[in-house]
């Protein structure tokens, strides 16, 4: 069968990963944004065309039976176009307000529909002999697949790019607590020797830590702070416990700062300026 008019290229494959996109998003990348909707509106209009042509093609060749499947097909199809279409408008792109998060959230419904049609309609075709059917059909799973792994491992580097993130942070504590204890000539009664090498690499550390908590981002660092908020509730329970004050007034300052990036952090990903 002929490739369909509203996809005129193959395979019309998505990007491996939404990362550089995401990266352009922060950095202000137009051209590299503007690239993300056409290569999302290509397998996209491969669904929309293959579906409508399998329509026509079904009714020829006695398969009317996968035709209901196949509108629900091209029906999906125009729902994630339109989602595309909406979440990155020229507008969105050129103001860097896109909100992937969203985008991934609305288009799992209708790809999940077209990945289950599709394969409904394969099987189908399959048992009835209709082979001319299935290559066709294997195009349109294939295309809705590849969108299912783009949004899928996107949602997972995210994930660990703030799990990395919230793992630096106390890395950078533990540095600095260990400077601190060499600076102040702390445990080192014992072997006083020790406290220049131990002097020496606290603050390679805590450089260190600066330095990569810098290199995950600041957006990381707020979506880290909107998690570690709460946790101030069991800190404050564990020192009642003790019969000790809640905070010392160095931690007051570093609780207040934690509060401020999670106020931040939630308000970005209100507005839209912060996304997962």
């Amino acid at each position: 069968m002929s490739s369909p008019a509203p996809s005129p290229s193959e395979p019309g494959s998505p990007p491996g990963s939404l990362t550089p996109f995401l990266k352009a998003l922060k950095s202000g990348d137009l051209e590299t944004l503007s690239k993300l909707r056409h290569a999302l509106r290509t397998p996209l209009n491969q669904i929309i065309g293959y579906s409508e042509m399998l329509m026509e093609s079904a009714e020829e060749n006695n398969a009317a039976g996968i035709v209901p499947d196949l509108k629900r097909i091209h029906s999906s199809g125009g729902q994630l176009l339109a989602i595309i279409n909406d979440a990155l408008a020229p507008w969105k792109i050129d103001s860097g307000r896109i909100d992937f998060p969203s985008m991934r959230l609305a288009m799992q419904g209708p790809l999940a529909a077209v990945v289950t049609q599709a394969n409904q309609c394969l099987e189908r075709s399959r048992a009835s002999g209709h082979t001319e059917l299935v290559q066709d059909l294997d195009k349109i799973l294939t295309a809705a697949q590849n969108l299912e792994k783009l949004f899928n491992s996107s949602t997972y580097l995210s994930l660990l790019y703030l799990a990395t993130s919230m793992i630096l942070v106390p890395y950078f504590w533990s540095a600095a607590y260990a400077l601190l204890l060499a600076w102040r000539h702390e445990t080192y009664e014992q072997a006083p020797g020790e406290r220049g090498k131990d002097l020496l690499i606290a603050l390679i550390a805590v450089l260190y830590a600066v330095w990569l908590v810098y290199a995950a981002g600041v957006q990381y660092l707020l979506l880290s702070a909107l998690l570690y908020a709460p946790g101030a509730i069991l800190f404050a329970k564990a020192k009642r416990e003790l019969g000790q004050p809640v905070f010392t007034s160095v931690e007051k300052l570093i609780f207040a700062a934690v509060v401020i990036g999670a106020l931040v952090a939630a308000y970005g990903l209100y507005d839209g300026f912060l996304t997962l």
